[in-house]
């Protein structure tokens, strides 16, 4: 997904603002790097930063960082900016990026006439491995772009499945009031769950309070902030709610993408064994 909200001046300072060599989150190419190369370069790039928690690609500087006349502005009569975007979703799948073009580098190195620095922040990505076109998956290694080991991609295809959000139902006995039967939303994942919004269906036959408060709207939910709705008392609860209920959630990861779930429940039979506590 591109974004190019940035200003020139936000990416003329940055450029300004450029490490005296490559690092782990910074990749230079120098003008003189032909379009057949930097096709490559880049999108091995983008696989190797967004496997490696984002960075910084700039083509059209040398080795320190300064601008060295820059690349040209357009591919044949392709504009650069379109012809970066078309690498970029070359390498499956495409993750998060801003683009910027430089014609007019300030105090530091040159840019000729017609041509451009190119800027390309890659953003930390939830949906790592991602795989260049040569069917391979790079990551970052100190100041360079390496094949990355079969054993690391699936790890980093583990710690993806860890990122997504992922909401299950519960039924328990209200903490200090035994009696009382909640309902409840826990997330699975580390992932939190961002707008939230839950219903049963059908509407429970004997919650008088279902239309108003159907479906119900949250903020998020985490493993720290679950959530929980009282219901009834013990044992009232199949009276109240039924048994033939389901229960349907809908909610979005911390990049836009919607999940679903819903699951059948029966509130008496997911309820662990009830204890009588008496009072103090």
């Amino acid at each position: 997904m591109a974004s190019h909200g940035e200003s020139n001046s936000d990416w003329a300072g940055l450029l300004a603002r450029l490490p005296s060599q490559e690092d782990d989150r910074h990749e230079y190419k120098s003008s003189r790097i032909s379009d057949d190369s930097l096709n490559k370069s880049l999108s091995k790039a983008a696989s190797g930063f967004w496997n490696s928690g984002g960075g910084l690609f700039i083509a059209g500087v040398g080795n320190q960082g300064d601008p060295d006349g820059g690349i040209s502005a357009t591919v044949g009569r392709q504009a650069r900016r379109d012809w970066t975007d078309q690498v970029l979703h070359s390498v499956e799948p495409t993750g998060e990026y801003t683009l910027g073009l430089i014609g007019s580098p300030g105090q530091r190195g040159t840019v000729q006439e017609g041509s451009v620095v190119l800027l390309v922040e890659f953003l930390p990505s939830v949906n790592a491995p991602h795989m260049a076109p040569d069917g391979r998956y790079y990551i970052r290694a100190g100041a360079h772009t390496e094949p990355a080991r079969h054993a690391l991609v699936e790890s980093i295809r583990a710690r993806r499945g860890l990122l997504r959000p992922l909401l299950r139902f519960v039924y328990r006995f209200k903490p200090g009031q035994p009696s009382i039967v909640q309902f409840g939303i826990l997330a699975a994942s580390e992932a939190p769950a961002l707008d939230v919004e839950f219903t049963f269906d059908p509407e429970p036959p004997n919650w008088p309070d279902a239309k108003a408060s159907l479906p119900l709207h949250l903020g998020f939910i985490d493993r720290s902030h679950p959530f929980y709705l009282d219901l009834d008392v013990w044992p009232k609860i199949d009276e109240r709610m039924g048994t033939n209920l389901i229960a349907r959630v809908q909610y979005q990861d911390i990049i836009g993408r919607t999940y679903h779930f819903e699951e059948r429940v029966w509130p008496s039979r997911g309820l662990p064994p009830y204890q009588y506590l008496p009072r103090d």
